[in-house]
């Protein structure tokens, strides 16, 4: 199975198709939603982020696999099972997912967490490779959202 290097959030990422040199451009760890979240329902707001992860090989052997990603809450819960992306390292040793996220759920201010999730092709369970810290705040003036 593909091993995970890394995972980032950021706001987009360049990859240089002759090198395979990754640019990974407004590293995001926090929202400052302009307003104030819900704290009984879960509101959906607009963004404009892109979870990067690093993959490589394992040995010689050519693989493939699926990665998602899923939005926990402060609380654990879970608000949203992104869908799953392939990872090909049958020609390469080493490989990015670049997964674009225009949406979050969101219950209210506090540390999220994008888990980065895999499965073998073909496999029937998920497992966690890494858990990416969102921290979420509020400003409590009319609702809108930016990422720094």
């Amino acid at each position: 199975m593909p091993r995970h290097v890394w995972s980032v959030l950021c706001g987009r990422a360049l990859v240089d198709r002759q090198t395979g040199s990754v640019s990974l451009v407004d590293a995001t760890v926090q929202l400052l939603v302009r307003g104030v979240l819900p704290r009984t329902d879960v509101a959906t707001v607009s963004v404009a982020l892109t979870l990067v992860s690093d993959w490589v090989r394992e040995g010689e052997v050519s693989e493939t696999a699926e990665v998602r990603y899923v939005v926990r809450e402060p609380a654990g819960r879970i608000l949203r099972e992104g869908s799953s992306v392939g990872v090909d390292l049958t020609v390469d040793a080493r490989a990015q997912t670049i997964v674009p996220i225009a949406e979050l759920p969101l219950s209210g201010p506090g540390r999220y967490e994008l888990t980065v999730e895999l499965r073998a092709s073909g496999g029937l369970g998920w497992t966690t490779c890494a858990r990416v810290p969102l921290d979420v705040a509020e400003t409590g003036a009319p609702a809108a959202i930016d990422h720094p």
